[in-house]
């Protein structure tokens, strides 16, 4: 770069070209002195006065003794073209440095970094508060890839076999593993789909019901395996993910709602044997309104107390009606120990039918009460105990 071994003018333009960069642009020799250096670095530094035939180091004394100095002058001495970023000690902002021997000089552009650093800091710290949300979460948090791309134009059980062939668990959080009964993430991810998930009747629709909604799917039930073996029951948002015509990953939630299901099993096993006694016609429930003294009786219960579906009165006093005259005040006296004390009601007491007849009831009841403590409503069942009461 000898002024004497190019044509003035074309090193006027390589000046111009310089001063009209954004990148500051400085050529040092051996003893830091600037030979050259342009607006942007004059402007830089000295605020638009000349930097050239100075002592870079002895006017800006905070460079002295840094890091970034060091490998200039490596790359000065050692005559080794440089690529790197570091801080400027000068306006400690981020800089992305290019330094290239020249002879015995040496050239550096400088490119202010500092907007683009902030934004990698930014969403360094996003993926951080991402990751920790993930790991965190009670939810089961997933995403699942596809060792080959599922054509959306394939047919739903196409589509079916596709993924049951072909997906497998890429990433997931501890929770998820902890619904499988897998100790972390880690023993669960790259377990095909299939392990998880048996082609039976409830999962082959969940999953076609996902294809046929457009591969987006909320508040869905699955019926999986955990490790070992029992079923787990969940509940999935889930979305896939479409490139190019092709489903290639889905992403998606889950709450383990195994508990939930097998409460409702034993409700629904408690209902179907409550009915089956409803049914043999040894039992009958009834619901009454403390507050408006009305009841409800199930035809079941009318025809405990002998009477025709329909006949009952809907009162309470229809009821007190039928009890033997003998058994009335007793039975009174316990229905109303059992609201005051807020205990369960349980007591036998003769009926008496239209046709004259007399039935023993088993009666067993609770009490329900409103915000303030008040009696609201019982609700129980009467059972027909006479054949035990006689044969007694």
């Amino acid at each position: 770069m000898s002024k004497n071994s190019m044509d003035p003018a074309i090193l006027q333009m390589f000046s111009n070209l310089l001063d009209v960069t954004h990148d500051i642009f400085i050529v040092f020799d051996m003893d830091w002195r600037v030979v050259y250096a342009n607006r942007k670095a004059c402007d830089y530094f000295y605020e638009g006065n000349e930097l050239a035939g100075k002592n870079f180091v002895a006017e800006f004394p905070v460079y002295k003794g840094t890091e970034l100095i060091e490998r200039l002058g490596q790359a000065l001495n050692g005559r080794k073209a440089m690529e790197f970023e570091s801080i400027s000690p000068f306006s400690k902002r981020w800089m992305y440095f290019r330094v290239y021997p020249l002879e015995s000089k040496l050239a550096v552009y400088a490119t202010d970094i500092n907007l683009r650093k902030e934004a990698q800091r930014t969403i360094q710290q996003n993926q951080e508060r991402y990751f920790n949300f993930i790991s965190q979460s009670t939810e089961g948090i997933w995403r699942c890839e596809l060792e080959e791309p599922m054509p959306i134009s394939l047919s739903t059980r196409e589509q079916l076999d596709h993924i049951f062939k072909y997906a497998y668990m890429a990433e997931c959080n501890d929770a998820m593993a902890k619904m499988y009964g897998f100790r972390d993430a880690y023993d669960l991810m790259g377990l095909k789909l299939e392990t998880l998930m048996p082609q039976n009747e409830e999962n082959l629709a969940y999953l076609s019901a996902f294809i046929e909604s457009g591969y987006r799917l909320n508040d869905a039930e699955s019926k999986e395996l955990a490790v070992d073996g029992s079923a787990r029951y969940f509940l999935n948002n889930l979305t896939g993910i479409i490139e190019n015509g092709n489903v290639v990953r889905a992403w998606g939630t889950q709450r383990d709602i195994t508990m939930i299901k097998e409460v409702e099993e034993k409700l629904r096993d408690a209902q179907s044997q409550l009915n089956l006694a409803l049914s043999a016609g040894s039992a009958g429930t009834f619901v009454w309104n403390i507050k408006t003294n009305d009841a409800q009786w199930t035809r079941e219960e009318e025809a405990l107390y002998g009477l025709p579906p329909g006949a009952f009165g809907g009162k309470f006093d229809g009821w007190s009606a039928t009890v033997h005259p003998d058994d009335l005040p007793g039975a009174m006296e316990k229905v109303r120990q059992s609201i005051d004390n807020k205990t369960e009601l349980d007591m036998e007491f003769r009926i008496i039918w239209p046709d004259k007849s007399i039935r023993w009831i088993l009666a067993k009841a609770r009490t329900y009460y409103d915000e303030n403590g008040q009696a609201e409503k019982m609700i129980g069942v009467n059972i027909d105990v006479t054949n035990r009461k006689n044969a007694g």
